[in-house]
């Protein structure tokens, strides 16, 4: 696209009034330029991508290391065909039992400097019966999903590229905020639903070609199909809208409220929403949703009228993602109860807002107690990475206990110095990337207390582990400079 990289009017329209001073990290952010063609049966996928990186990693850098997350599941197989770094062509060497592309740099990158990466990628998806673990990429007859369907660029730290092996617990990627410019190719009957905001279609025979803005936020996703059914409401600046089938449209007009709930709840609590439009899209996905910037994807299985008290559940949760994941960043990872365990109490939260206490009692003992019974209520710590717990450890502690020691917080700070905090370290952190430290850090600065014992009690306590189920795993890898 032939497009200045820093102009920044090109995000302002889906950013609202209060938060276009984001549009100043434009100029330092790593931004993406993607062009990809969906085509009628939905695979291949065809793309090209530029990448304007800048290095702020203090040192100089003689390679750039790009990341396909889904490539280790043989549900899908992403490549990247050419790659050109500064205009001087580059071999790409695909590791594809990681998911890994290495660029060696023609000359090494000094740190404060940019450069241009442009590539050729081409991706393999395949139908949900094929056996996606997640249901998060793939497609069905009248429906393709494509969740980090193309390379991205990893965080960089403590001198190394952050390239994590592929775990069954937890999200896969760590990102920092970025801007990306997507112009996507599709068949012209599909509804497109998509991070950022549309600025630009047209339409050409039985063709649509949509350019979407999005800019800051951690990922880009979309999903499109041609049986999907639309509701929608205006919630301030922000437009929400959300997408079924048309057998569950009832389903989708129940999800579009709860999201209005939840996005005015949590815009009062933790600050503003900042996009200008948020959508939600009913898929066959295997869990009970997934968050992305912008976007919620929910279990198709929770829009019936049996399922609604889940299907508002999990909006709530994955809405509350919107701050604990794009908005403030964290390391899902290594230190997966920063975004989880938070979303989980938010929800306490909507329930409070929405429902009332007795409502709001009712889900924590519910939802929290239940999952951390699972495992008898073990001391197992919250701060461990994703992959040093079992599958039944996961969701019992990160989402079960994290949930609990989140409320223990709130008793010991008070609801009021809470509260200020809550609010605090969403501004204080936006569009970085917070750490288990930084948030122990501005909580004592608010209570004006030391929680050494508290968090030793419950999320780092080595004694803890002592009630395991099942020994952990490796360690995540680093790939050197």
């Amino acid at each position: 696209m032939d497009v200045d990289w820093n102009d920044a009017s090109l995000y302002r329209s889906g950013l609202i009034a209060g938060a276009r001073d984001a549009l100043d990290l434009l100029s330092r952010s790593t931004v993406y330029h993607i062009d990809l063609t969906i085509p009628e049966d939905y695979s291949p996928l065809r793309g090209r991508e530029q990448i304007r990186y800048v290095n702020r990693t203090g040192s100089p850098l003689e390679e750039i290391i790009l990341r396909f997350y889904h490539n280790p599941m043989p549900y899908y197989t992403g490549s990247v065909l050419a790659a050109s770094v500064g205009g001087e062509e580059v071999e790409p060497l695909n590791e594809m039992e990681r998911g890994v592309v290495r660029l060696r740099l023609p000359t090494p990158l000094p740190d404060g400097e940019e450069i241009l990466v442009d590539l050729q990628f081409e991706a393999e998806i395949t139908s949900w019966s094929s056996g996606d673990y997640f249901g998060m990429i793939g497609y069905l007859s009248d429906l393709v999903v494509l969740d980090k369907f193309y390379p991205v660029i990893p965080v960089h730290e403590d001198g190394a590229w952050r390239v994590d092996e592929f775990q069954e617990n937890g999200d896969q990627g760590y990102l920092e905020a970025s801007f990306y410019l997507v112009r996507v190719t599709a068949p012209g009957d599909h509804d497109i639903v998509a991070t950022g905001k549309e600025i630009d279609r047209t339409e050409t025979g039985d063709t649509q070609t949509v350019t979407y803005a999005a800019g800051p936020v951690r990922e880009f996703y979309l999903a499109a199909s041609n049986a999907f059914t639309l509701a929608s409401d205006t919630l301030d600046e922000t437009v929400v809208r959300s997408y079924a089938s048309r057998k569950r449209a009832a389903g989708g007009r129940r999800a579009l409220q709860y999201a209005v709930n939840a996005l005015k709840s949590f815009s009062r609590r933790l600050g503003p929403y900042p996009y200008t439009e948020f959508e939600l899209v009913s898929v066959p996905m295997f869990h009970g949703g997934m968050e992305y910037p912008g976007v919620v994807a929910i279990a198709l299985t929770n829009y019936t009228a049996m399922r609604k008290e889940k299907l508002e559940e999990f909006v709530a949760h994955e809405v509350a993602h919107q701050w604990f994941y794009n908005v403030v960043g964290s390391d899902q990872v290594q230190e997966p109860w920063l975004d989880e365990s938070l979303a989980q109490y938010a929800t306490r939260l909507y329930y409070l807002d929405v429902r009332g206490a007795e409502a709001a009692e009712e889900y924590a003992q519910g939802d929290w107690g239940t999952r951390w019974s699972r495992v008898g209520k073990a001391n197992i710590p919250i701060g461990m990475p994703s992959r040093d717990y079992s599958a039944r450890e996961y969701t019992a502690i990160v989402y079960g206990r994290g949930a609990v020691f989140i409320q223990e917080l709130e008793m010991l700070m008070g609801e009021d110095h809470f509260k200020k905090f809550l609010r605090d370290y969403c501004d204080s952190h936006m569009w970085k990337i917070a750490t288990a430290g930084s948030f122990r850090e501005l909580a004592e600065k608010q209570c004006e207390c030391d929680l050494t014992q508290l968090f030793e009690e419950w999320v780092t306590s080595p004694h803890a582990g002592s009630s395991r189920l099942s020994p952990p795993p490796p360690s995540p890898r680093l790939l050197p400079p």
